[in-house]
């Protein structure tokens, strides 16, 4: 396999079970990934991602906690565009609107949010980009979609860890036939993953398919929880990502600039990580 996508270099990305293979068979060899993250760049879905900033049962006790912690992030939080969504079994407070995961915006508000500091303390640490509305978009392996992980592993099991996507390089949408490709390529990603012993899941989007690895509870992806306490990535998470450090595009690493940095010097660009991701509630 060749640099990483858009870059100019030999470094090169990690794949998993043929994944470049299998990207590079359908989708050719070309590297027309992004330096600053929009074309090239990746996603579960085409429209409506968002910052998922706290989230709450559904239910008459959840609703109360989650109306006063919305008008706390409006206010000592200085995020007055926060906003509730119903999202099934759970309330979750959100910012923003992005087209994609890897919408520059999107990083960079992330980033400013969780650093975001209240009484010497950042309680919004652990916001993480959550993927649009779920479509009903099902795959040929219905075990292996990760729209069916919740219902079939259990209701906590929230997070899960995106090591690549399938898609049209140029990031445009692909036509019937393209995307019917697409897809058949990423649930044969998965199904070689799984040939493997590794818990992988795909996600079919409007354009694009990703591909997951892991399902993970509140309490395993680390940051500070609901209740105050400070918490270290599980042991499992870890073993994921050193397996899987990078989110590929079609089997290749998608070069982008290292957050905080300016200028075109090499040192500030690095090849995309693996991203957690929250899982889907199917509805």
């Amino acid at each position: 396999m060749a640099g990483c996508a858009g870059g100019s270099g030999s470094t090169q990305a990690q794949s998993g079970a043929g994944q470049s293979q299998v990207g590079s068979e359908l989708f050719g060899s070309r590297t027309g990934g992004a330096r600053g993250g929009r074309a090239g760049s990746a996603s579960q879905e085409d429209s409506g991602w968002s910052i998922v900033i706290a989230h709450f049962p559904a239910d008459e006790d959840g609703a109360q906690r989650a109306n006063y912690a919305l008008q706390r992030v409006r206010t000592a939080g200085r995020l007055p565009e926060a906003r509730l969504e119903d999202r099934g079994d759970r309330i979750v407070i959100v910012y923003g609107n992005y087209r994609e995961l890897n919408d520059p915006r999107a990083r960079e508000d992330l980033q400013r949010i969780r650093g975001i500091t209240i009484d010497d303390e950042r309680p919004y640490s652990r916001a993480i980009i959550g993927p649009p509305p779920v479509r009903e978009v099902y795959g040929e392996i219905p075990e292996f979609d990760l729209r069916n992980a919740r219902s079939l592993y259990g209701q906590d099991k929230a997070f899960t860890l995106q090591i690549a996507i399938y898609g049209r390089q140029d990031g445009g949408r692909p036509s019937d036939r393209e995307l019917a490709e697409i897809r058949k390529t990423a649930e044969t990603a998965v199904a070689g993953l799984r040939r493997e012993g590794q818990e992988a899941f795909y996600f079919h989007g409007s354009t694009r398919s990703s591909v997951t690895i892991g399902l993970f509870t509140e309490g395993e992806v680390g940051g500070r929880g609901a209740d105050g306490v400070m918490r270290s990535e599980s042991m499992r998470l870890r073993e994921v990502r050193r397996e899987h450090p990078n989110n590929l595009l079609n089997g290749q690493g998608i070069r982008e600039r290292i957050p905080g940095t300016r200028g075109n010097a090499e040192r500030n660009f690095r090849l995309q990580p693996s991203q957690l991701v929250m899982v889907p509630q199917s509805s």
